[in-house]
């Protein structure tokens, strides 16, 4: 018996917070089409990014042609803070607000209240990982913000 416990013991300290996060039931990675952005009065702040999910890759709280309405962290080129996506060593950051409302594809992680998750997902096919809010083509920005 105690030779059971130990090996339940050396299994449950073995299991990395990722594995345990892919499996959390609250836990959805979708692809939306992005429908509009609203970009958010004083930045750096909360951008509001309504879509349709196009794809579920992952969780069972949210179906194909669902609409959603998402709070994204946004910031510019004027504002002190990071711009840089979201990785497994910057958790939530700031989405360039003119990146953001030219974007039209973007991954998801959010949980079952539609709340973003800043952990990442496991790779999905072609997609690769999810964390957060990850847009997926690339847009062209206005040099107006250059220096």
């Amino acid at each position: 018996m105690a030779r059971c416990l130990a090996l339940a013991v050396a299994f449950l300290l073995s299991a990395s917070p990722i594995a345990a996060n892919a499996a959390d039931p609250e836990d959805n990675a979708l692809i939306i089409n992005v429908s509009k952005v609203e970009i958010a009065s004083t930045l750096p702040g909360i951008c509001r990014v309504d879509g349709v999910v196009d794809e579920v890759l992952a969780g069972g709280s949210f179906l194909p042609n669902q609409k959603l309405s998402l709070q994204v962290p946004c910031g510019g080129y004027l504002q002190p803070g990071p711009i840089l996506p979201a990785t497994d060593e910057h958790q939530p950051q700031l989405i360039d607000p003119d990146v953001l409302a030219a974007s039209k594809v973007a991954g998801v992680h959010l949980d079952d209240a539609g709340k973003l998750l800043w952990t990442p997902t496991p790779p999905y096919r072609h997609w690769g990982a999810i964390w957060g809010f990850r847009l997926f083509e690339g847009v062209g920005i206005n040099n107006r913000h250059a220096v």
